[in-house]
């Protein structure tokens, strides 16, 4: 809080408490998804689905009162995808049909 007062008053921004997200920081309500496209990898900030609190009990809770399949509502077009947790924490991933077309 107090560092908080000390960045607004110098002008400068106060940190964010979000999670790191490539170069930004996702909000208390976001994760930070990986979005594979069979070529690049792409870390976007993304809302939790409705109900779900963290990434955590997105990926490996219950469903109840969270929701069955998080890759449904957070990437609809996925192909593929999941999590995977480690001492770090728990990273979502969802894989998408890559649009790559390739001619002979």
């Amino acid at each position: 809080m107090l560092w908080a007062l000390v960045a607004a008053a110098c002008g400068g921004e106060a940190p964010s408490d979000g999670v790191e997200c490539g170069d930004a920081a996702c909000t208390d309500e976001e994760f930070c998804l990986t979005i594979y496209d069979g070529q690049t990898e792409t870390l976007v900030c993304t809302l939790l689905p409705a109900d779900c609190e963290t990434v955590e009990q997105m990926c490996f809770d219950d469903p109840e009162p969270c929701i069955e399949d998080w890759k449904a509502e957070v990437c609809p077009d996925n192909i593929g995808g999941g999590c995977s947790g480690f001492e770090d924490g728990t990273s979502a991933t969802c894989d998408l049909p890559s649009t790559t077309t390739s001619y002979r």
